[in-house]
């Protein structure tokens, strides 16, 4: 975690504020768990995505990086933070909602560490909730690469 206690004072000015993004983060909450009261985000990072939907919930974020969650605090004062791994998380409340967005659960690498963490999550989760995540996959880095502005459909760089 040690380059995203560098990376924490930067992330804002090259991530931008997620605002678009987490739109579709609400919608999604609307859809699929619409009595949603409270919300934990797992590798919260700078509270981008908390930020956004504090004045709809209460909000939850969890991240390793010092760095990150010294960024949140001030961002998302309301906001309660904690400073722990999202695989093996434990926590004293329960959720209507937990999310793991902008590809954060790729930091999980292994699948035993896989299965914790839908454990911890499980166990987190009221009745009734929901677990948001994103992932990159193989074709979506594909995609990725083939739109880098310079670079050929196969990810050659000109």
């Amino acid at each position: 975690m040690a380059s995203y206690d560098i990376f924490g004072k930067f992330y804002d000015a090259i991530m931008g504020d997620r605002a678009e993004a987490t739109k579709s983060l609400r919608e999604f909450i609307r859809k699929e768990c619409p009595e949603a009261k409270n919300i934990l985000e797992l590798g919260c990072g700078t509270g981008s995505v908390l930020m956004h939907l504090a004045n709809d919930y209460e909000v939850y974020g969890l991240d390793q990086s010092k760095q990150m969650l010294s960024v949140a605090t001030k961002k998302v004062p309301q906001a309660r933070l904690f400073r722990q791994d999202m695989v093996r998380f434990n926590l004293p409340e329960r959720f209507d909602v937990i999310c793991c967005v902008f590809d954060s659960i790729n930091h999980v690498l292994r699948f035993t560490d896989w299965k914790q963490l839908f454990t911890s999550v499980y166990r987190h989760l009221s009745d009734g909730g929901v677990f948001i995540f994103d992932i990159n996959t193989q074709n979506k880095l594909d995609r990725h690469i083939a739109n880098l502005p310079g670079c050929t459909s196969s990810g050659t760089i000109l």
